[in-house]
């Protein structure tokens, strides 16, 4: 064979194997595209294991608010929660459970540097895409998915509007939580109300329907990353402070539905041979899924509901994701408090005040904010906190009966607007 064949050759072999390699790519990019689904109800409870086939001692339909340590994962094993309208990817189906890849959030673990998505949850809280485009659904009606992978959240949000505070179907009903996200109709309404899209998971088809827009945020009204921080802290101090009661601690909770009005809880402790375990019940809060956030889960949907593209599961993950504060900065509203398994919101620099959900064991289970000398001992200004933060000293943790409840040998303050440079590095 002569050396013009060999080379023909040579490119008839290459082109093969790159039309090869780019078939392969369509039929995965297709094959995801066909396994993305949508949640269709308000509020759905992950694990990380199926509850099918581990060794826990509930079902989704009676994960209890908070196990009696956050160790017990038998007792109480939910992870995160997604809310109506946001898409994920099924992974794999096994009985009335489905394993999902979700964008919203990620969390690290030592033994590995890529992000940790993946999920289970039950198949009644989901249905696939390619279902509804068989039923030749309008996919445009469905929010453009928030996605770690894609930080920019202008486009994400430019025809959607999302959800400050709970919403009540007037039709249906049914409540929706803070943080869920709608399209924008082209439909014009009087100026108090938007007109959205609403899918009906029962016909598989869209109304057009009017929410309120003080209940609401359209993200083309925040012009900066100044304004999105400043609202982020006047959302937390609202939900902070309800009207009409307060907003429970749970779990893995990511959502906000209904607040509760009796400040009473109990520990229920459950008969094992193995170890001692408990769990807490608030007489109130009847049915699942719960709603309510942990202390990462109110700080990251607060924050994506703002613009802030916040994608930090954990605290574990925020510690090392933020950058820390230095000598020559001051702490500012918005920045984070870090402590091993906690965090919690600088919410007002001149009243030294604080916003955090905090954990039944310490005596609280809810959301709220509380000056620094209920937080930490002989901590009554931010002043104070960075003195002893640069000085290495250690930190007291109060309970809600001002004990000590622990030492706090290990701690951050990190600066929230770090964020978008952690992103731009991530971009790059």
């Amino acid at each position: 064979m002569n050396t013009h064949k060999m080379n023909n050759h040579k490119l008839t072999v290459t082109y093969f194997y790159l039309l090869f390699f780019i078939s392969l790519v369509v039929a995965y990019e297709t094959l995801c595209e066909a396994k993305k689904a949508l949640v269709i109800v308000p509020v759905a409870d992950l694990v990380g294991q199926p509850l099918s086939t581990s060794n826990v001692l509930f079902t989704y339909h009676n994960i209890p608010l908070a196990a009696g340590t956050p160790k017990q994962s038998a007792v109480c094993p939910r992870l995160h929660q997604l809310l109506f309208n946001e898409i994920v990817d099924v992974i794999e189906e096994q009985d009335d459970e489905v394993q999902v890849n979700i964008a919203t959030v990620y969390h690290l673990i030592q033994i590995s540097k890529k992000p940790q998505i993946t999920y289970w949850t039950h198949k009644k809280n989901l249905v696939q895409l390619n279902d509804l485009e068989k039923r030749k659904i309008a996919i445009h009606k469905i929010p453009s998915p928030i996605d770690f992978n894609n930080p920019s959240l202008k486009t994400t949000h430019s025809n959607t509007i999302t959800l400050l505070f709970p919403w009540v179907n007037p039709i249906t009903k049914q409540v929706f939580s803070s943080g869920t996200r709608f399209v924008l109709t082209p439909q014009q309404l009087q100026k108090n109300y938007y007109s959205i899209y609403l899918f009906n998971p029962m016909n598989f088809s869209f109304t057009e329907t009017a929410i309120p827009k003080q209940l609401c945020l359209h993200y083309n009204n925040l012009h900066n990353n100044g304004e999105r921080i400043a609202l982020f802290i006047q959302l937390l101090h609202k939900w902070a402070h309800q009207d009409n009661g307060f907003i429970p601690y749970v779990w893995g909770g990511c959502s906000f539905i209904n607040a509760c009005k009796k400040d009473m809880f109990t520990s229920h402790e459950i008969k094992n041979k193995k170890q001692d375990l408990s769990y807490f019940v608030r007489d109130e809060i009847q049915g699942n899924p719960k709603n309510g956030f942990d202390c990462s889960g109110l700080i990251a949907r607060a924050a994506q509901i703002c613009g802030i593209p916040y994608f930090l599961k954990n605290t574990t993950t925020l510690a090392v994701q933020l950058a820390s504060l230095q000598k020559k900065e001051k702490l500012h509203e918005g920045d984070l408090i870090w402590m091993p398994g906690h965090v919690m919101v600088v919410a007002n620099i001149i009243n030294n005040t604080i916003i955090e959900a905090r954990g039944y064991r310490a005596g609280y289970g809810k959301i709220h904010e509380l000056p620094l000398h209920k937080v930490f001992k002989d901590i009554t200004t931010f002043s104070d906190l960075q003195q002893t933060y640069f000085n290495n000293k250690p930190l007291y943790l109060l309970s809600k009966e001002n004990e000590i409840s622990s030492t706090i040998t290990t701690y951050k303050l990190l600066k929230l607007a770090s964020i978008w440079n952690q992103q731009a590095s991530h971009k790059s």
